[in-house]
């Protein structure tokens, strides 16, 4: 892998399990699918993950793991902009979002032109897609279903003098707009959108379910440990066990080919990207050598667990200075101002 400029390993984003969902619509869910057929009255083609609902202009799929990725920089953008919890009126005054087309070339490591036809196309899409799900709030249930984009326009010299050359404006969607405030913030690995995923397509649907599941029992005695069969699902490009449950009774050689080769390559990029510090399977709470992966049967695999780090974590690294500046504290003070001081520690 060649040398890339060092950026800030973790970036906020609102999100909630719904849009997360997104990542895990790999490529490999539409092989095989007579989209035509599946069309509804409105002319958009409904794909389902859980409970989410997304739908499509059959001319604008584009379930990519780069339209993903290029989603949660626009939120990145947003959330940064506004204060979580604001008012849907501070929340829609800043729903326009600027960035020059150099600034996604960096991040996502493309030329100017890559990155200029990936906005395009994945912005299209994004603005020709809805998606819908229920929350169940203390028994009542509130629904959602939005674009993600109300529209983008990409400025020209020749076409607008008054904007800089390469600057692009995406403005979301209202609906979308006032909802990302109310959700959660979690840390997003920003050194994921520079995985090649041609040749990696589960990186980026591993990489944020690992994030999520992290996110969300960080301080807890199952963070960073994930069971194999949830990895798996959140990827249809790593076939399931049924699906090749045929060739598996004849040996394991489909098994390692199909299953267990391409499941450790994507957690050694993300290990090699930056994303994940480490990572190793356990069975049964004892770590499995690598080599025991090597003719390992399915029933065993699956009931493996992933137990990984996230690289520089920032709320781990907020731990280690609240420790450090509570043994300080307790050797000098225990005034209510040292106390104070501990919970402004970022």
């Amino acid at each position: 892998m060649k040398e890339l400029p060092t950026l800030e390993p973790y970036v906020p984003v609102y999100q909630n399990n719904h849009i997360n969902a997104f990542a895990y619509l790999t490529p490999q869910l539409m092989k095989g699918k007579d989209i035509n057929s599946k069309i509804d009255d409105d002319g958009y083609y409904e794909i389902r993950y859980n409970d989410t609902q997304f739908f499509f202009r059959p001319s604008y799929i584009a379930v990519t793991g780069r339209t993903q990725q290029l989603m949660m920089f626009y939120i990145e953008k947003f959330t940064r902009s506004i204060r979580h919890g604001c008012s849907d009126d501070e929340a829609l005054a800043h729903k326009k979002i600027k960035f020059q087309v150099s600034e996604v070339a960096k991040e996502f490591n493309l030329t100017t032109k890559q990155a200029r036809k990936m906005i395009i196309k994945s912005s299209t899409a994004m603005q020709l897609m809805i998606i819908q799900w229920e929350d169940n709030l203390r028994g009542k249930i509130e629904q959602h279903s939005s674009n993600i984009l109300q529209g983008f326009v990409y400025y020209k010299p020749n076409r607008c003098v008054s904007l800089k050359r390469g600057e692009v404006t995406v403005t979301l969607a209202d609906d979308f707009a006032t909802l990302l405030p109310k959700l959660y913030i979690m840390w997003y690995p920003r050194n994921l959108r520079r995985i090649p995923l041609r040749r990696y397509p589960s990186a980026n649907a591993f990489a944020v379910k690992l994030a999520v599941t992290y996110n969300m029992n960080f301080g807890k005695e199952s963070c960073g440990k994930l069971a194999v069969p949830a990895l798996l699902l959140s990827t249809q490009d790593i076939p399931s066990y049924d699906k090749l449950q045929d060739k598996l009774e004849h040996g394991t050689r489909q098994l390692q080919k199909r299953i267990i080769t391409p499941f450790v390559r994507t957690l050694d990029i993300l290990v090699e990207y930056g994303v994940l510090s480490d990572w190793h399977m356990e069975f049964d709470g004892e770590v499995l050598a690598r080599e025991a992966l090597k003719g390992i049967r399915y029933k065993m695999f699956r009931e493996c667990k992933v137990v990984y780090g996230m690289m520089d974590y920032p709320e781990e690294k907020r731990m280690k200075a609240l420790a450090t500046s509570k043994t300080v504290s307790a050797s000098k003070s225990k005034t209510p101002m040292a106390r104070q001081n501990l919970c402004e520690v970022s």
